[in-house]
C-alpha cells in the first residue's frame, strides 16, 4: 500500500501540531532542505527528544529514497514570510513541524536509520540503539526551531507498504515486518498492523562466556503496540520459538502483554529482547528467582503440527482458564524410574494470579506455582505456592515473600535411609514475608511446619543437608542515624526440633555516638547495647533433657577513643557489662553477673597504584595490617551457675593479642571496582592463663583467599590451622572456570578425622544442539564415591529433551529421568532444565 495524499492528510490531521497543513517552497539560497535531503546520504541532526532527559539524543542517519519531498507547515511566528495558512493557531516560541516524505522506486526502498542514545546516571555514557526502517513510503515528522533547519529533531515516523523495521540494542536484535508502522520517538510508543516479529537475544558478553545464542521468537499479530520501552501489547497473535514459516509448535492467544520489570527495559519493543536473569538475594529468598518480565495472556491455546498431518495444526487448550500470567507459559514435565521411589512423573506450572497498581500504595504482583507428582512406590503428592512482590508508586522496593505447601500421601513403610515412616500424610508448610513499613521500619516473618523429622531428607534433600535449620519467627527492626531497635519473637512448631524460643526479646543499640571530637586530640565515642526478654529452651521431645525458661536482661556500655598517628589509626576502648536472670542453673532464685572489658588496636592502609599491563586500567594494591589486645576481667559468675541459652552465658575472663592482615588487588572494570585478589589472615596469642585459655599459646590461624582474575575464572580457599602443634583443623577450596563451551568446577574439603572428599563437575556444549555434563564426589575416608550425576540435553528447533541419571552408593539409590520442554518463547541464554533448588530426587 503506497502513501496517498489522503493518507498524508489524515496523518497531518491526527498529529498534535500548532499550524495548519500546506506545502511551502524552500528557500532558494542554498537549494533548501529538499535539495539537501536529496543530495545527502547521511544527515545528522542533534537535539533532545521530547520526553527524554537533557543530554539524550536522536539522530537521523542514512536517508535513502527514489523521491524526497519536504512538506512545510510554517511556524505561526513567521507564517507571513512563508506564505502562511489561513486559520493557523499561534503557539509559544518560534517552532514549526515539517514533514519529510521519502518514496520508494523501482531500484530501492525508502530507508531511514534512526540512532537513539541515552545518557546514564550522572551524565555517564548510556545505552545506544538503532531503528533501521524500510518501506514503500516513509513520512518523518521533524520539529524545527525557528527558521533554522539545522536545529531540527525527529518526533515521529510513519511507514506503510512492505515495512521492515530492525531494532538493534545491547539487549538483542529484533526484526518486524508489517503493512503499517507508526513510531512516536518522543514518548517511545509504536503501533504496528499485520506484524511479524523475529527477536533474538545477543550472546553473553565476552569471547569466553560459554553461552551460545539464545532462542529466537516468532510472533505474528494483527495489531502490535509498544506502550513505552518496557511494555508491548499484541492482539490476535501466534507466538512460537520455531522460526519455520509454518511453526511446528506455537502458542495462540487473543491478547499478549509483555511487561519488563527491570530498571532499564531497553528500546522500543525491548521487553521482547530481555534475557532471563536471577535477582539473587538471601538464602531464604533465592528460590524465588525473579524473572525480568511478565507475560500476560488471554484466550490461550497451543497449536501443534503432528507428523503425517500434511502441516495441519491441532489446537490444544493449555489451561482450563482463559487468562493467566507467567514468566514462561508452558508446563515443565519430567518422568523416570528410581529403584527407591519407583516409576515417577511430575508436572509443574507457573503463572500469574493478579497484578494491581495504584497511585497511592504502588504496585503488587502475585504469581502461583503448582506441581503434581506421582511415585509408584510411594504415592501421589503436590506442591503449591504463591510468590509476591510490590513496589511504591515510584518503583522503590516495598516487600516480597512466598508461601508454599507440600503434601504427600506416602504409602511406604520406611524411608530410603531405612527409618520408619511415622505418618502416611506427610507435609511441609513454609513461608517468608519481608515488608518495609512507614517510619523506616522493616518486618520479616518466616514459618516452617513439618509433619515429621524425616520428610525433608526424603523429599527435600538439598534443604535438609545444606540449608539453615527450620524455624518460625517474627522480626522487626527500626533505625535512625546511630540509634537502632530490634524485636524478635521466635517459636518452635515442630516438637522433634531442639530450639531456643524468644517470646519475645527486644534489643536496643546506640552505635558509636560521638561524645567529644577535636581535629587535634581525636574523638571520644559511646556504644550501648541493651537486650531483654523471655527465653525458653525446648529440647527434642525424644531426648532426655529438661526444658527451662527465664527472663534475661543484658546491658553493655563501651567508651572508645580514636586518634590518628600519622598513617596509623589508634583506637582504645573500655567498658562494662551487667546481666541478670530470673532463675539460675541450680534453683529458681534470680542471679546477676558483672564483667569489664578493655583493649586497643592500631591499623593502617598501605597502597600503591599503577597501570594494568593487559587491559590498561588502574591497578591498586592495598595492605591493611592490624594489631591489638583484648581483655575481659572481673567476671563475677562462672558459666556453670547460669542457665545456658546462647553465648551471653559463656563469658569468661581472658587476655589475648590479635593479629590481622589483609591484602587486596583492585582494578576498575566497566566503571566498577573489582577485586582481583583478596587475602585475609587472622590469629590470636593468649597472654595469660584465664578460663579455658592456655597461657603463652597461639590460637588457630584462620585464612580466607579469593581469586577472581577474570569473569570466567574464580577460586576460593578457606582454612584453619592449630599453630601450637601444626595440625590442620579444616580446609576447603573451590574453583570454577568457563572457557568457550566448557564449564568446569572442582572442590576439596578436608576435616581431619571426619571427612576428606573431592568433587568435580564438567559441562560441555558440544554443538548448538547437544550438551553433556557430569558431576561426582569421592570420600577418601570411606574410600568410595558419594554420588554420580550425569545428563544429556538435545535441543531441537523449538523444543529440548533431557536425559538425567543419578546414583547414590551410600543409599543404593539409582534414578533416571526424561524431561521434555519447549524452548523459551521470549528467548534468553539461561540453561535448559535448571535444577530445582528445593528438590533433588533424581
Amino acid at each position: 500500500m503506497r502513501a496517498t495524499p489522503l493518507a498524508i492528510a489524515a496523518l497531518l490531521a491526527l498529529a498534535p501540531v500548532s499550524a495548519g497543513q500546506g506545502e511551502g517552497a524552500p528557500p532558494a539560497a542554498d537549494g533548501g532542505p529538499v535539495e539537501r535531503a536529496r543530495r545527502a546520504r547521511t544527515v545528522e541532526v542533534d537535539g533532545g527528544t521530547a520526553g527524554r532527559s537533557p543530554g539524550d539524543g536522536v539522530t537521523l542517519v542514512d536517508q535513502r529514497a527514489e523521491r524526497v519531498t519536504w512538506v512545510v507547515r510554517p511556524s505561526p511566528a513567521a507564517g507571513g514570510a512563508l506564505g502562511g495558512v489561513t486559520g493557523a493557531v499561534a503557539s509559544r516560541g518560534a517552532w514549526r513541524e515539517d514533514l519529510l516524505l521519502l518514496q520508494s522506486g523501482p531500484r530501492e526502498d525508502a530507508r531511514l536509520v534512526v540512532e537513539v542514545e541515552r545518557k546514564g546516571k550522572g551524565g555517564a555514557p548510556g545505552a545506544r540503539y538503532l531503528l533501521d526502517l524500510r518501506a514503500e513510503s516513509l513520512v518523518v515528522f521533524v520539529a524545527v526551531k525557528g527558521l533554522d533547519a539545522a536545529g531540527a529533531w525527529p518526533r515521529a515516523v510513519y511507514a506503510e507498504g512492505h515495512v521492515r523495521l530492525v531494532v538493534e540494542a545491547p539487549q538483542g536484535q529484533g526484526v518486524i515486518e508489517a503493512e503499517q508502522i507508526m513510531l512516536d520517538l518522543g514518548r517511545e510508543r509504536a503501533f504496528v498492523r499485520d506484524a511479524e516479529v523475529r527477536a533474538l537475544p545477543r550472546q553473553a558478553i565476552g569471547p569466553l562466556s560459554g553461552k551460545l545464542a539464545g532462542r529466537p521468537l516468532l510472533l505474528r499479530a494483527e495489531r502490535l503496540r509498544a506502550l513505552g520501552p518496557g511494555r508491548v501489547v499484541a492482539e490476535g497473535l501466534l507466538a512460537s520459538p520455531c522460526d519455520h514459516g509454518a511453526p511446528h509448535v506455537a502458542l495462540s492467544a487473543d491478547r499478549l502483554e509483555v511487561t519488563s520489570t527491570e530498571d532499564d527495559p531497553g528500546p522500543l519493543f525491548g521487553a521482547l529482547l530481555r534475557r532471563q536473569e536471577d535477582r539473587g538475594g538471601s538464602d531464604a529468598m533465592r528460590g524465588l528467582g525473579g524473572a525480568p518480565r511478565w507475560i500476560d495472556l488471554d484466550g490461550v491455546g497451543l497449536l501443534v503440527v503432528p507428523p503425517f498431518r500434511d502441516g495441519q495444526a491441532s489446537r490444544v487448550p493449555v489451561l482450563p482458564f482463559g487468562s493467566w500470567r507467567s514468566d514462561w507459559p508452558v508446563p515443565k514435565v519430567r518422568f523416570g524410574r528410581s529403584n527407591r521411589l519407583g516409576t515417577f512423573g511430575t508436572i509443574e506450572l507457573g503463572h500469574g494470579v493478579l497484578s494491581l497498581k495504584s497511585d497511592e500504595w504502588g504496585k503488587l504482583d502475585v504469581k502461583a506455582r503448582e506441581r503434581v507428582e506421582h511415585y509408584s512406590e510411594r504415592g501421589t503428592g503436590a506442591d503449591l505456592g504463591l510468590e509476591w512482590d510490590h513496589a511504591s508508586p515510584k518503583g522503590a522496593w516495598k516487600g516480597e515473600g512466598f508461601a508454599r505447601a507440600f503434601f504427600m500421601d506416602d504409602r511406604a513403610d520406611t524411608d530410603r535411609v531405612g527409618t520408619p515412616v511415622p505418618t502416611e500424610h506427610r507435609f511441609w508448610l513454609r513461608g517468608l514475608v519481608r515488608e518495609k513499613l512507614p517510619g523506616n521500619v522493616q518486618v520479616d516473618a518466616e514459618l516452617s511446619r513439618i509433619s515429621d523429622r524425616g520428610v525433608l531428607l526424603e523429599y527435600f534433600r538439598n534443604v535438609a543437608q545444606s540449608d539453615k535449620e527450620q524455624e518460625t519467627y517474627v522480626y522487626g527492626r527500626w533505625s535512625d542515624d546511630a540509634l537502632a531497635a530490634r524485636a524478635i519473637g521466635r517459636f518452635r512448631l515442630n516438637d522433634f526440633q531442639t530450639q531456643l524460643e524468644q517470646v519475645p526479646e527486644v534489643k536496643l543499640d546506640w552505635i558509636h555516638a560521638p561524645l567529644l571530637t577535636d581535629p587535634t586530640w581525636g574523638g571520644l565515642y559511646l556504644d550501648v547495647a541493651a537486650r531483654g526478654g523471655q527465653l525458653r529452651f525446648r529440647p527434642d521431645e525424644d531426648i532426655d533433657v529438661r526444658s527451662y525458661e527465664a527472663w534475661r536482661g543484658d546491658l553493655e556500655a563501651t567508651v572508645s577513643y580514636k586518634q590518628s598517628l600519622g598513617p596509623f589509626v589508634l583506637r582504645a576502648w573500655g567498658g562494662a557489662r551487667e546481666s541478670a536472670w530470673s532463675a539460675r542453673a541450680a534453683s529458681d532464685d534470680p542471679i546477676d553477673r558483672f564483667s569489664a572489658h578493655a583493649g586497643w588496636n592500631v591499623a593502617t592502609t598501605l597502597w600503591r597504584e599503577g597501570r594494568a599491563p593487559l587491559w590498561g586500567g588502574v591497578l591498586r594494591h592495598e595492605i591493611v595490617p592490624e594489631a591489638g589486645t583484648r581483655h575481659v576481667f572481673r567476671t563475677s559468675r562462672d558459666p556453670t551457675e547460669l542457665l545456658p541459652f546462647d553465648d551471653v552465658e559463656q563469658l569468661v575472663d581472658t587476655d589475648h593479642a590479635f593479629l590481622r592482615l589483609r591484602s587486596r588487588l583492585l582494578t576498575d572494570l566497566a566503571g566498577r571496582r573489582h577485586k582481583l585478589l583478596d587475602v585475609a589472615v587472622e590469629t590470636r596469642y593468649f597472654l595469660s592463663d584465664r578460663g579455658r585459655d592456655v597461657a603463652r599459646s597461639w590460637g588457630s590461624l584462620l585464612y580466607d583467599i579469593r581469586l577472581d582474575p577474570t569473569p570466567w575464572l574464580s577460586l576460593r580457599a578457606r582454612g584453619e590451622h592449630d599453630l601450637n602443634d601444626g595440625r590442620l583443623l579444616s580446609f576447603d577450596v573451590m574453583g570454577s572456570a568457563t572457557f568457550g563451551p566448557v564449564t568446569a568446577s572442582a572442590g576439596w574439603r578436608d576435616l581431619p578425622g571426619l571427612a576428606r572428599a573431592v568433587n568435580w563437575s564438567l559441562e560441555l556444549q558440544l554443538t548448538p544442539a547437544w550438551t553433556v555434563g557430569f558431576a561426582q564426589q569421592y570420600d577418601f575416608v570411606s574410600d568410595r564415591f558419594l554420588f554420580h550425576r550425569a545428563r544429556v540435553v538435545r535441543r531441537f528447533h523449538c523444543l529440548a529433551l533431557e536425559l538425567a541419571f543419578t546414583y547414590n552408593p551410600l543409599q543404593d539409590d539409582m534414578a533416571a529421568s526424561f524431561a521434555l520442554d519447549l524452548a523459551p518463547l521470549l528467548g534468553g541464554d539461561q540453561a535448559a532444565f535448571e535444577r530445582d533448588r528445593w528438590r533433588e530426587l533424581y
